[in-house]
């Protein structure tokens, strides 16, 4: 329970959560992500491994096993999907028709899959990949190694329907990233600007980090950005965010 502008303000789930078959020294299954979450309180979080395309994580079989996973643990609902790569040439590092099946996508760029490259072409790729995936979520698009053209990026999410997020490990002190809050600060005026949808992702690599928004919410408290715009306040808006994408929940 946050304290907000005057109200309280209570997030309830967590779109962007990975296991140990992300890799990563990631070691922490489901059900160490379930239990960790039901013990902050969490209705439910999103398991939103790497794809292939990033070495040391699973293959596409496991993508093609998760429909089979149990939809819910200790008494958290639990949905299904993958953080995507932008790759060169236009690709996606999931197949189209696994990228069809997830319950969430989240479009990202990470170095070994993606170089970066100049602001409008590193904007034009992402961009592309959001539509290809038809793209719940872009992760971490302040990452200062991409430059990006924030507005183009912005415009684009409004055209397609897809979600900004606030990504935690970015935020964090000291974090690999480099200095996201000041690209942050600038999407979600943005974002506010242009009505578009923010979530908040802890980027959790272990079970103590789920649910944990502690910078995000800082930056967004700071902004006086609307709680109407947040995908975290409420499961019933989340679901309605992926069902408008044709996710099948």
């Amino acid at each position: 329970m946050i304290y907000l502008f005057g109200y309280f303000m209570k997030y309830v789930l967590d779109t962007h959560a990975h296991t140990i078959a992300s890799g990563h020294f990631t070691t922490d299954t489901v059900t160490d992500l379930a239990r960790a979450a039901k013990e902050r309180a969490l209705l439910l979080f999103c398991v939103t491994d790497h794809s292939p395309s990033i070495p040391g994580s699973a293959n596409e079989n496991y993508f093609r096993s998760l429909k089979y996973c149990e939809r819910e643990r200790m008494g958290v609902q639990i949905l299904y999907g993958a953080e995507v790569d932008v790759m060169e040439n236009g690709k996606l590092g999931l197949s189209d028709d696994l990228i069809d099946e997830m319950q969430i996508v989240i479009v990202s760029q990470h170095p070994p899959c993606f170089k970066p490259k100049s602001a409008e072409e590193n904007t034009a790729a992402l961009i592309s990949a959001i539509r290809r995936a038809r793209a719940d979520i872009v992760g971490h698009p302040d990452d200062e190694k991409y430059p990006l053209l924030p507005k183009d990026l912005v415009c684009a999410c409004a055209q397609t329907g897809t979600a900004i997020e606030m990504n935690n490990a970015s935020l964090t002190p000291g974090g690999y990233r480099g200095d996201a809050a000041n690209r942050d600060r600038e999407l979600l005026r943005l974002c506010r600007k242009f009505d578009v949808f923010v979530s908040l992702g802890s980027d959790s690599h272990g079970g103590h980090q789920i649910g944990d928004f502690t910078y995000a919410q800082k930056l967004i408290e700071e902004e006086n950005f609307p709680q109407e715009l947040i995908l975290n306040t409420s499961v019933q808006k989340f679901l309605s965010h992926l069902q408008s994408h044709g996710r099948r929940l």
